[in-house]
């Protein structure tokens, strides 16, 4: 059975309401790669959650626990268009991911180069360390 077709499954059985026993706790989203109970197939090996080494690690870890969080409540809502809890918890979940993404890239620099951080002399994107360049520990 395909991602789609648990989801269609899922809509079906529970009558288009997703509650919070659907759900995930957020902190296991990274390791789990879905915010979705019901989806999570284990792997041969249990995942553990990241630790992160520094604080930029730790923010760039919740930005892209927020980003699973809002593909897969993405999917949810393309099956589900009128489930105005679902529809409630992505905008929350998208508006925490901004908001992460943004203390990011005050501290650190931009992730993007769609970044607002880039808008201000002088040009950023190269002053900074990027994202996915590792430390030098």
């Amino acid at each position: 059975m395909n991602y789609i077709e648990k989801m269609q499954l899922k809509h079906r059985q529970e009558n288009n309401v997703l509650t919070s026993a659907d759900l995930l706790p957020i902190d296991e989203v990274l390791a789990k790669g879905t915010i979705f109970r019901k989806l999570y197939e284990p792997y041969k090996i249990i995942p553990k959650n990241p630790v992160p080494n520094s604080e930029q690690e730790k923010l760039m870890q919740e930005i892209q626990t927020y980003c699973i969080a809002c593909i897969d409540m993405t999917l949810y809502l393309d099956v589900n268009p009128s489930d105005k809890d679902a529809i409630d918890l992505f905008n929350m979940i998208k508006d925490r991911k901004e908001e992460s993404k943004k203390k990011y890239e005050q501290i650190y620099g931009p992730l993007s180069l769609k970044s607002e951080t880039l808008k201000g002399i002088p040009w950023t994107w190269l002053i900074s360390k990027w994202p996915w360049v590792g430390s030098e520990d």
